[in-house]
């Protein structure tokens, strides 16, 4: 099992969205007002205590259907979900998913 951490600051929809979490990932851990997206990262990278972790920001929503996976990754690459823009519908990796290495 890979550590799962929520990101946020100041999104208006963060509670929602980590109480939705925590369904899916019980063990995740919110991680609040980090000024910096790169220093965020690294902040999750050195509280995680696997070799990888997912990373989810305040303001992505983890849909019903999805379910954390834990085998098939390897630790030199940085895994990305699509994220699906509320409002048009549109599909990007920006503030999407994410599965990082503590390595990266």
């Amino acid at each position: 099992m890979f550590d799962v951490f929520f990101q946020c600051f100041g999104e208006p929809n963060a509670d929602e969205n980590f109480e939705q979490l925590k369904r899916k990932a019980p063990h995740v851990q919110r991680v609040d007002n980090i000024e910096g997206i790169h220093y965020a990262h690294m902040h999750c990278a050195d509280l995680s205590s696997t070799e990888m972790f997912y990373l989810i920001d305040g303001d992505c929503y983890i849909k019903d259907d999805f379910i954390f996976t834990y085998d098939g990754f390897t630790n030199d690459k940085t895994y990305l979900w699509l994220a699906e823009d509320a409002v048009y519908k549109t599909k990007s990796y920006h503030g999407s998913l994410k599965l990082f290495s503590k390595k990266q």
